[in-house]
């Protein structure tokens, strides 16, 4: 009996930490109904909160299609919001377990990976936070969708998922904010569609 008040407690602090992911990330739409059905199936009692499951069980929870649900847990890692921890295959029927971090939150945030990876990941985490600070629309559309690949004292190299975004944030006013939140005199972006 005494270990069911540590419990509750835990359960607790848990449903405030998911709460908190919810508010911190940019998730809108299938990405939203996605994260939001991954939270109510977490586990409360694990520290920090899990969960577990098949690409099926979220597309009976959301009614989604498959691509969407695909789509929006793509989404959702690129942002950081779900890390997968086991089962990271997937596959058909293949469950996966992710947990949760709030983005932009260095306590809640996993630790850097060690070497230049780990403070370009960093860099990259930090300047979304001042981003999402000065316009979370904005950079909602820009910049989440880009990926660090590297970022040094002057120079920073970005992916895109498309080639429309990476000219865009290039060669229009959206590249001064960045620059300025990376703290480099000159941004890189390619694009990985070919």
């Amino acid at each position: 009996m005494s270990g069911l008040p540590d419990k509750r407690e835990l359960a607790r602090r848990n449903r405030a930490f998911l709460k908190q992911v919810t508010a911190a990330s940019l998730a809108r739409h299938a990405s939203r109904l996605v994260l939001n059905a991954m939270i109510s199936r977490a586990d409360m009692y694990s520290d920090p909160p899990i969960v577990t499951l098949t690409k099926t069980d979220l597309i009976v929870d959301t009614c989604l299609c498959l691509k969407s649900v695909k789509s929006a847990l793509t989404n959702l890692r690129r942002e950081g919001v779900i890390i997968p921890t086991q089962g990271l295959e997937g596959g058909r029927n293949r469950a996966v377990t992710y947990r949760f971090r709030v983005v932009g939150e260095g306590g809640a945030s996993p630790a850097p990976d060690a070497g230049q990876g780990g403070q370009t990941e960093a860099r990259w985490a930090t300047a979304l936070t001042t981003l999402r600070a000065e316009n979370r629309d904005r950079a909602a559309a820009w910049y989440v969708p880009l990926r660090a690949v590297q970022i040094t004292d002057a120079e920073a190299h970005l992916e895109a998922p498309t080639r429309f975004l990476a000219s865009r944030v290039s060669e229009t006013a959206l590249n001064e904010p960045l620059r300025a939140a990376l703290g480099v005199r000159r941004v890189t972006i390619t694009s990985t569609d070919s």
